[in-house]
């Protein structure tokens, strides 16, 4: 909880999204006008970053659930041993051996590398998503995140009516990005266009 003088500093990272949330400590068990206010940043500035955090899985999975009830991905082998609500993103498995790349595991993994919305797939999509980064690299691995509120104002009016019938918001996959293994099918569901935003951690 966020105790005396202390606040939540919130610091936009770009002009179109994204913002560093400072003067908030995720291990301890944040109050509800906290919470408030965390959401009220998140829905502004639609990605936000809380530097510094060593927070624990347990600490991860409350934080998490001070937004709503969480979700358990179906995909088992990508789920921590520990924590069902934990999804790991790694070429690691939780013995620290490198993923071998003909696994389904890595194969399964190596589709998060294009555009997507996590969880888009269900009858029920995730509100959001919280990362822990605990290993990244210095160069490359990159997260990139798309407005797709911006996207949606820069279509013509018989675009936006076209998106509107299709659900084309969801359809984020250009050919660009796909590797030669992405079956083709998909790589023609491209519709529109996402600016991309280099963001400043």
């Amino acid at each position: 909880m966020i105790k005396g003088d202390k606040h939540i500093r919130a610091t936009p990272l770009h002009p179109k999204i994204g913002g560093k949330l400072d003067g908030i400590d995720l291990r301890e068990n944040i109050s509800d006008e906290v919470r408030e206010e965390i959401h009220e940043h998140w829905m502004r500035l639609m990605v936000l970053v809380f530097p510094n955090q060593a927070i624990s899985d347990e600490q991860h999975i409350a934080f998490g659930r001070k937004f709503g009830e969480l979700e358990v991905h179906p995909s088992v082998a990508h789920r921590s041993s520990r924590n069902k609500e934990i999804y790991r993103v790694s070429n690691v498995d939780e013995a620290d051996e490198i993923i071998p790349q003909e696994t389904t595991s890595w194969q399964y993994l190596n589709l998060t590398w294009l555009w997507h919305t996590d969880s888009s797939f269900r009858q029920i999509p995730s509100l959001g998503s919280i990362l822990h980064g605990l290993e990244t690299t210095r160069s490359g691995g990159n997260t990139l995140f798309a407005n797709l509120c911006e996207s949606y104002d820069a279509l013509s009016d018989s675009q936006k009516m076209k998106s509107r019938i299709c659900g084309s918001y969801t359809i984020m996959i250009t050919s660009s990005v796909c590797p030669p293994s992405f079956p083709k099918f998909l790589k023609r569901v491209t519709t529109l266009q996402c600016p991309r935003y280099d963001i400043p951690w």
